[in-house]
C-alpha cells in the first residue's frame, strides 16, 4: 500500500462515496485515520484555495471532540487525522446489520448528545476564522474509542460529489453520496450549525432504528423527496416514543431556521437520556464488537459532556460510581484524616508523668543558657487629639547640670569679665580730666608727686605749654597712650601686677577714710572737707563726685560704707 507523510499504513481500509479512508501509524505508534480522495476529485478549487483560507482552524479547533488535521497534501487530495485506535459508526452499523441486530435507541440518542455538543462549540468558534460548518457530515466522518466517545473528523472539507457535480449536471452521483445531506446543501445554498445537526439526527435515527431516513438507491428519487420536506413526516410514522419523534422531527425542518439545533437540541437530547431507556450504551456496544465485555455487572452511567476538557463536580462524582472496584483491593485507611481544631489526647504511655517531667528539667538544666534576643518595641501611633481640646505645648526641657569643675571656671570667668568692666571706663578719660586726678593726688599727698608726672613748672611731655591748646595729634596720641598704659589705679587693683592696696582714685573718697596707708589701722576714717578747691575755686560735693569720673558708685552707697562720727 502507498506510504504517506511518512506514516506506514496498517492494512485498514474502508470506502465512502468520494474517497478511500485508511489507517496509518506514525514511528510513535499513534494511528491516523487518512482521508485520500478519488483522482477526480483532485484539482477542485473546494480542495485547494478553499482549504487554505480556513486551515489554521482546521489544524488547531481547539474543541474536545474534534479531531485536528495533522498533515496533508492539497495536490493529492490527501488529509491525515490522529484519531487513535478507532471505530466508524458505519463500521458499527454493519456489524449490527450482519448480526441482525440494532444499534439501540439509548445509542442512538447518545450519539446525538455528544455529537451535538462538538458541532455547537465547533460553530461558535469556527466562524471567527471563516469556517461555518463541518461540509459533509457523514457515517464515514464519526469515530468511536473503545470508551464511547465520540469523535469528529474530516471537519471544513467539501462535499466533493456535489461540487464535482455543479461544474458537470451530467454527472451521476452514488444514493449514499446524498443520503445524508441537507436540503440547503442539495440547493446550492449557504450551509451553517442547523445543517450539521440536521445531518446528525439522521445519523441518530438509523442508529435506533437500524435502517436509514431516505431508503432506496435512486439517486433522482432521493434527492425529490431531500428537497420536497419529506423528512419530519417520516420520523412522526417511524414508530419511535412520542417524545423522540417529536424531538427528531423538530430538529429536521425542512426551514433552517425554524429547526431545533445547537444547545437546544444538546438539553432535549440530554432530557431524553436521563429517562428509563431500554438499550445498551454506546461503551456497551463497542465492548461487545470487540470481545471484552466483563463479566460482572456494571451500573449505566450517564456520559461525560465533551464540550470541555476540564470535568465538573458532578461529572467526576459520576465518574467515581460508575467505576468498579477490583474485587482483590482491600478496603484500606485514608491517607489524611479530616481536619479538626479539637485537641487529640496525648498517647498512654508506660512511664508516669512525674518521670517525664523529671527528665525533661535535667535535661533542661544540661543545655547551655540561650540569649535571649530583647524584642524591640515598636512605637505606638498616639491617637490624634479632638479639635475641641486646647492645644499644650510641650515643657520645655531641663538644662543640663553643671558640675563644679564648670561651675568654678564660670564664676571666675565672670570675676574677671566684672573686673575688666569697671576699670575699662578709666583708661577713657579726657585730657582734663587727667589733669585733675593728677592735681587731686598732689593735694592728697602735697610732699609727693605722682608718678609719671613732670616737676612742677614743666608741662608733662607730650603736652603744650599752658595757655596752649594741644594740637589735635598730641590729643589723640595722649588719648591712645592712656588706654595702652595702666593707670596706677589699675595697677593697685589687678592682683597680677602684684599691688598690695588699693586707694581710692576719688579724691573725696580717700579724704573720707576710702583710702588706707601701710601704717594707718584698717577702719581709721579721715575727715573730708565740704568743699574741695579745683582750679582755686570751690566745687561742690555733689559736682565734685559728678566731674571726677574715678567711680560710678551710687551716693547710698557712699554713705553706707562711711563710719559715723
Amino acid at each position: 500500500m502507498e506510504e504517506y507523510f511518512g506514516l506506514q499504513p496498517t492494512g485498514r481500509q474502508f470506502r465512502e462515496p468520494a474517497a478511500n479512508l485508511v489507517e496509518l501509524t506514525d514511528p510513535e505508534n499513534l494511528k491516523h485515520t487518512a482521508i485520500v480522495f478519488d483522482e477526480a476529485y483532485r484539482g477542485l478549487p473546494e480542495l485547494g484555495l478553499d482549504i487554505e483560507l480556513i486551515l489554521s482552524f482546521l489544524e488547531h479547533p481547539m474543541v474536545v471532540g474534534l479531531v485536528e488535521l495533522s498533515h496533508h497534501d492539497l495536490a493529492q487530495g490527501v488529509f491525515a487525522y490522529p484519531t487513535g485506535p478507532a471505530w466508524t459508526l458505519r463500521e458499527l452499523l454493519r456489524i449490527h446489520s450482519d448480526l441482525s441486530k440494532v444499534v439501540g435507541l439509548r445509542a442512538g440518542l447518545e450519539l446525538a448528545w455528544l455529537g451535538g455538543q462538538i458541532l455547537t462549540e465547533a460553530a461558535e468558534t469556527g466562524p471567527q476564522q471563516g469556517c461555518f460548518s463541518h461540509g459533509s457530515l457523514s457515517p464515514w466522518r464519526i469515530a468511536l474509542r473503545p470508551d464511547g466517545q465520540v469523535q469528529i473528523f474530516g471537519y471544513g472539507l467539501p462535499h466533493a460529489e456535489l461540487a464535482a457535480r455543479r461544474r458537470d449536471p451530467s454527472l451521476i452521483l452514488d444514493a449514499d453520496s446524498i443520503r445524508y445531506a441537507p436540503p440547503e446543501r442539495l440547493g446550492g445554498q449557504p450551509e451553517e450549525l442547523s445543517s450539521d445537526t440536521y445531518a446528525l439526527v439522521l445519523l441518530a435515527y438509523e442508529a435506533a432504528t437500524g435502517r436509514a431516513l431516505f431508503e432506496g438507491h435512486d439517486t433522482r428519487a432521493l434527492e425529490a423527496r431531500i428537497t420536497s420536506g419529506e423528512a419530519s413526516g417520516l420520523v412522526a410514522a417511524s414508530g419511535l416514543p412520542e417524545a423522540v419523534a417529536q424531538l427528531f422531527a423538530d430538529a429536521l425542518a425542512f426551514d433552517p431556521d425554524t429547526r431545533l439545533t445547537g444547545r437546544d437540541l444538546v438539553d432535549g437530547i440530554g432530557a431524553l437520556l436521563d429517562g428509563a431507556l431500554e438499550g445498551p450504551s454506546l461503551e456497551d456496544l463497542l465492548e461487545e464488537v470487540l470481545g471484552q465485555r466483563r463479566q460482572q455487572p456494571r451500573r449505566v452511567a450517564r456520559l461525560v459532556s465533551t464540550d470541555t476538557s476540564a470535568y465538573t463536580p458532578e461529572q467526576l462524582s459520576s465518574l467515581l460510581e460508575s467505576s468498579d472496584p477490583d474485587p482483590g483491593d482491600s478496603p484500606e485507611e485514608p491517607r489524611w484524616g479530616r481536619v479538626s481544631r479539637e485537641r487529640r489526647p496525648e498517647p498512654a504511655t508506660t512511664e508516669p508523668a512525674p518521670g517525664r517531667r523529671r527528665r525533661r528539667r535535667r535535661r533542661r538544666d544540661a543545655e547551655p543558657p540561650r540569649r535571649r534576643r530583647r524584642r524591640r518595641e515598636e512605637p505606638t501611633e498616639e491617637e490624634p487629639e479632638q479639635a475641641s481640646e486646647p492645644q499644650v505645648s510641650p515643657a520645655p526641657a531641663a538644662p543640663n547640670p553643671e558640675t563644679p569643675r564648670e561651675r568654678r571656671a564660670r564664676s571666675g570667668r565672670d570675676s574677671i569679665n566684672r573686673l575688666r568692666a569697671s576699670t575699662s571706663g578709666q583708661g577713657r578719660l579726657s585730657e582734663s580730666g587727667r589733669r585733675r586726678r593728677r592735681r587731686s593726688e598732689a593735694q592728697a599727698r602735697p610732699g609727693e608727686a605722682p608718678s609719671g608726672e613732670p616737676p612742677s613748672g614743666e608741662p608733662p611731655s607730650g603736652e603744650p605749654p599752658s595757655g596752649e591748646a594741644p594740637s589735635g595729634e598730641a590729643r589723640d596720641a595722649d588719648q591712645l597712650g592712656s588706654q595702652s598704659q595702666p593707670t596706677e589705679a589699675q595697677a593697685a587693683l589687678d592682683p597680677r601686677a602684684g599691688g598690695t592696696a588699693t586707694p581710692s582714685l576719688d579724691p573725696a573718697r580717700g579724704a573720707r577714710g576710702g583710702a588706707q596707708t601701710a601704717g594707718e589701722p584698717r577702719g581709721t576714717a579721715r575727715e573730708e572737707p565740704d568743699e574741695a578747691q579745683v582750679d582755686g575755686a570751690p566745687v561742690p560735693k555733689r559736682q565734685r563726685l559728678t566731674r571726677s569720673g574715678a567711680t560710678r558708685t551710687s551716693r547710698r552707697r557712699r554713705r553706707s560704707s562711711t563710719p559715723d562720727k
